[in-house]
């Protein structure tokens, strides 16, 4: 694979329905759309079993497509029956479009360098990870949530766009009675788990970088830009990091839905530091770890704030940016 690294670029999804549902500007979505319309399959992550799990799925036209998530913070399945059907497709010469983690499409790529498949039809593309939380630590949080609502989900979204704007990152759930829980992502259970407990091999992820990512496309996002920025989007801005002319190419296909423009490569990772460096792993971690298979998600997450911290950390976001607890703080360390 010839690797292009120098180049980059910011951009979003024209469609405004598209834009909402994605995480940051919708080239995921948008690219996901031209390769069903354009007869060719796509391999992704969506969630299942009522948003209790999720896995890898194979999709032939966009009338089938399923509701694609914008992300999903743990590892989603590769079932057998996913890797048999993609060794079928390459053999068949059929063009493919992989969106997922970059230990996904690793696997995926090594699979198609092992049957000889035809690797110019099939476009990897891979994501800016963070890292993915135990699906111990988010079957808890799906349990205790829908205990408190008394009901089951019926959607969840990791990264919800309250009133159309990707930040703050909101977590967004709807029950079967009609209750919806909507709050700022790291002031859950949820998010602080995630914060301080990822996954083991995600410490130690070797899929970091230019070189050693197996992608044509690195996804991320783009926090950078302005309002006067050209291919920036209050509502979500992509980061799209090519690194083949493949990826260039398909990028280019896209042009009429999708508004893009070059930037700085440098400049636009270096506020993504999970493009080229692992989670560093914490002792917060390992006891983190410990509270939660001893005592359960919510006493891990209490014990891993002082009082005073996780007492405002409990707050409504109303009470917690106003000026009265600026004051009260301010008050009580002047009489200490």
């Amino acid at each position: 694979m010839n690797r292009i690294n120098e180049i980059a670029f910011c951009g979003y999804c024209h469609d405004q329905s598209l834009l909402k549902a994605s995480s940051s500007g919708g080239m995921a979505r948008v690219l996901i759309d031209y390769y069903l319309r354009n007869e060719a399959l796509v391999y992704c992550a969506v969630f299942a079993n009522n948003y209790h799990e999720a896995k890898y799925v194979r999709i032939e036209n966009v009338k089938e497509k399923p509701d694609i998530p914008g992300s999903i913070y743990f590892h989603a399945k590769i079932t057998r029956e996913i890797i048999d059907a993609f060794i079928e497709d390459l053999g068949n010469k059929k063009r493919i479009l992989i969106i997922g983690l970059p230990c996904d499409i690793a696997l995926f790529y090594g699979i198609c360098k092992k049957e000889n498949g035809q690797s110019e039809l099939v476009l990897f593309v891979d994501l800016i990870c963070h890292g993915t939380i135990p699906k111990t630590i988010y079957d808890s949080y799906l349990a205790y949530i829908e205990k408190r609502a008394k009901a089951s989900i019926i959607k969840f979204s990791f990264r919800y766009k309250k009133a159309g704007y990707w930040l703050p990152v909101y977590m967004h759930a709807a029950f079967e009675n009609g209750k919806v829980l909507e709050r700022q992502l790291y002031l859950t259970e949820l998010g602080r788990a995630y914060e301080l407990c990822l996954n083991e091999g995600c410490y130690y992820c070797k899929y970091k970088g230019d070189d050693q990512r197996c992608s044509d496309i690195t996804i991320g996002d783009y926090r950078l830009g302005n309002r006067e920025s050209e291919g920036y989007n209050s509502c979500g801005t992509s980061l799209i990091l090519p690194h083949t002319n493949k990826g260039i190419e398909a990028l280019n296909c896209l042009k009429g839905t999708f508004v893009y423009s070059r930037i700085d490569k440098s400049h636009a990772i270096g506020s993504n530091v999970s493009y080229f460096e692992s989670t560093m792993e914490t002792k917060s971690r390992i006891q983190f770890k410990k509270n939660f298979k001893e005592s359960g998600l919510l006493i891990a997450v209490r014990r891993s704030f002082s009082l005073k911290e996780y007492l405002i950390w409990l707050m409504p976001d109303w009470v917690r940016y106003s000026k009265l607890l600026k004051y009260i703080l301010l008050f009580r360390s002047h009489f200490r």
